[in-house]
């Protein structure tokens, strides 16, 4: 009895019990080997713990005591069994139904202590914190999001929004990985010469023997009731990624404890860009080192080799309070493997005669036994969260009556989804919005780069919020936000292409209406400002690097262009004064690491073609590392979701202050054209020496 109070207890009051997650925590088994006492209890009323762990990561409106801001804690309870029971409801609705019963949800959460629930929330939550959305929300978003592949879940992590508190982790480098995994492979021919290999996961054959799929199906997720649970027919891990951005396509048990994981190629590619994954792993056991090998991988380099690791997601620690994405994994390598390429993907075009795959392999202990974790590269950002923030965002600001939010739909991709175009500005007269500089800002035009979304997100909630600068920016500035250029790659778990098959950033020179609606809208959309007068003050595109660290800018700077015309144009060198103030302002930012070239291969990018076509010089690719920092405060330590989220942030303070510079006449220090003069020209002697060698 005393146990079960106990567990009871710290179900209750996660504050008294929550920790700092890392790898190492992670790593470590659990003490008991079934889920904790209350979820056993609960587990058929998935979610009942919504607002106990959900609250307390935004504001901590939870206090002592058990209450919930003016609700007592007996009405907490009675709302925890309420949303239990509409979940249960909206399993068993009727399909002919099913669209009334939507409605009347959205009257049951915007109704009574509901209602007054959403006005602490606006009034107590942080700026810069990611809106608060209920299960609820997501599930009748996703009903709208148009797949390739049919779905079967919903994934747990997206599916309850963002967790961008936990404490960033220090990067984990392994000197002596590579030599391991040689020894590990010698010792793996030898000791697996009697133990065949078995697939235990093949997405393909998955998809061929599939029902009927019902396209009004309203998809959950169930796996808190598989919580605990093993599989009677198997003690290998089990798989699936058939849930928004998942995409692995298949995976080859090799060992006892080590499997070979195929991921899927981006929808229709030309070339191929296997990089990023997104998956769910369960069936696992405690105490047991399994190693995950990802042999389909393109890139010559990985952050792997500098001391990035996966991201993993327990539900299990989830419903324990301490939901979030943490670096986990051992032994993180990435090295050139055995596997050919054939003669068909764009490798073959370049010099070497053999053309092999890449693998990223790691080592993972699992701390919980029966639990279901997601793996990802980084950290998820789905369509359909971004469209339950927007909803849930434009309802909070109904309490506001001075900012204009507005959502749009631009276009609609191949698939027929809707491309979201945001514009942010404070509310005044024809007058005031005409003497606004306008900004154009967009995201995830490659789909696997999900950092770009955090910082979009980050950015979207920083403009909305009472913050000085945030007001500064909204009176200063008319924001054109486009935060997912690439929606249907999103939704499919593509790493680069669109379902035409093409990357989207090198279509932005003469861009297909049928084929590429996003690029060509977004590109129109610029040049009608340009031709009405009213050329955007800044356009930038937002990205992730899989290969550098820190944050920084790519920009445009006709000195450096490999068109001579281009080095004849007068300027100003305005372009640098932008990521001058960035890097003073930001902690993750780095200068040196900014780069102004224009190459003739990125022509077809949008920071040059929108340049070229427009004249706009403070056009720029701002790239956020998948890794972390290797300079600054945040030095040695991996990037997380609120780091994302905070360069969002000092992004709009930056335009402020970029603003305010050019009105009071200052010009660029110039400070990184001087480091560059001097790294240009030892480029210059090592090329110089090399070709005299």
């Amino acid at each position: 009895l005393i146990a079960f109070l106990n567990d009871v207890f710290f179900c209750i009051f996660p504050e008294t019990f929550l920790t700092q997650t890392d790898d190492e925590a992670m790593s470590r088994a659990s003490q008991s080997e079934k889920p904790p006492i209350p979820l056993r209890i609960f587990q058929k009323e998935t979610h009942w713990y919504r607002f106990l762990t959900r609250e307390l990561d935004y504001g901590t409106l939870l206090s002592k005591d058990g209450t919930f801001g003016n609700v007592s804690a007996k009405q907490t309870d009675n709302m925890l069994f309420e949303m239990a029971d509409l979940e249960n409801f909206m399993l068993e609705i009727n399909q002919r139904q099913r669209r009334r019963s939507i409605s009347s949800l959205r009257e049951i959460r915007l109704s009574g202590k509901h209602r007054s629930i959403t006005e602490q929330l606006l009034e107590k939550s942080q700026s810069g914190m990611p809106t608060w959305y209920h299960w609820i929300d997501y599930c009748c978003q996703a009903v709208s999001t148009r797949s390739v592949i049919p779905f079967e879940s919903l994934g747990y992590p997206d599916m309850h929004g963002c967790y961008p508190n936990l404490p960033q982790q220090k990067l984990k480098c392994y000197p002596n990985a590579l030599l391991n995994m040689v020894g590990h492979l010698l010792e793996r021919l030898e000791s697996n010469k009697d133990y065949i290999p078995k697939v235990v996961y093949d997405l393909d054959q998955l998809v061929a023997t599939r029902r009927t799929y019902n396209t009004s199906k309203f998809i959950l997720n169930n796996d808190i009731v598989k919580l605990g649970r093993s599989n009677p027919n198997t003690t290998s891990l089990q798989f699936e990624s058939r849930f928004e951005g998942g995409n692995l396509r298949k995976v080859i048990q090799v060992g006892p404890y080590e499997y070979d994981l195929i991921l899927t190629p981006d929808t229709n590619q030309m070339n191929e860009y296997y990089h990023t994954y997104y998956f769910q792993v369960s069936n696992m056991l405690t105490e047991i080192s399994y190693t995950l090998n990802i042999i389909n991988c393109v890139k010559t380099r990985s952050l792997y080799n500098s001391g990035m690791q996966p991201l993993v997601f327990s539900v299990t620690e989830a419903l324990l309070g301490r939901p979030g994405w943490v670096r986990i994994g051992g032994n993180c390598v990435y090295y050139r493997n055995f596997y050919s390429r054939g003669s068909s993907s764009t490798a073959a075009k370049s010099s070497e005669t053999v053309t092999s795959y890449y693998t990223a392999s790691f080592n993972v202990h699992f701390r919980h036994r029966y639990d279901i974790c997601y793996f990802a590269y980084h950290y998820p950002y789905t369509y359909t969260m971004l469209k339950t923030h927007l909803v849930k965002t434009n309802q909070l600001l109904s309490l506001k009556k001075d900012i204009h939010f507005r959502t749009d739909v631009m276009c609609h991709t191949l698939s027929g989804n809707p491309v979201i175009l945001v514009t942010v500005t404070e509310l005044g007269d024809r007058i005031q919005l005409k003497s606004r500089d306008i900004v154009v800002l967009s995201a995830r035009i490659h789909p696997g780069e999900s950092n770009s979304s955090w910082m979009m997100h980050g950015m979207i909630n920083y403009l909305i919020s009472d913050h000085p600068f945030a007001k500064l920016a909204r009176s200063k500035f008319i924001f054109k936000l486009i935060p997912m250029l690439n929606v249907d790659g999103v939704i499919n778990g593509n790493h680069r292409c669109s379902l035409a098959g093409k990357d989207l950033n090198r279509q932005w020179v003469a861009p297909e209406r049928s084929m590429y609606p996003s690029i060509y809208h977004t590109k129109n959309l610029i040049s009608y400002l340009h031709r009405i007068g009213r050329t955007p003050f800044v356009y930038c595109d937002f990205h992730g690097h899989s290969r550098k660290m820190n944050v920084f800018l790519y920009g445009n700077n006709p000195n450096l262009s490999w068109y001579t015309g281009d080095r004849l144009q007068k300027h100003g060198f305005e372009f640098y004064q932008f990521p001058e103030i960035l890097d003073e302002t930001s902690t993750a930012f780095e200068l040196k690491y900014c780069a102004f070239t224009i190459k003739k291969n990125k022509e077809g990018s949008a920071r040059v073609a929108i340049w070229r076509d427009t004249g706009i010089s403070r056009a720029y690719t701002l790239e956020a590392s998948y890794a972390g920092f290797d300079t600054g405060g945040y030095k040695g330590h991996q990037i997380t979701t609120r780091d994302l989220i905070e360069m969002g942030e000092q992004f709009v303070e930056s335009l402020v202050r970029l603003k305010k510079s050019i009105e009071q006449g200052k010009s660029p220090t110039r400070r990184f054209e001087i480091g560059a003069e001097q790294k240009e020209t030892e480029t210059e002697k090592k090329k110089n020496s090399v070709a005299v060698e």
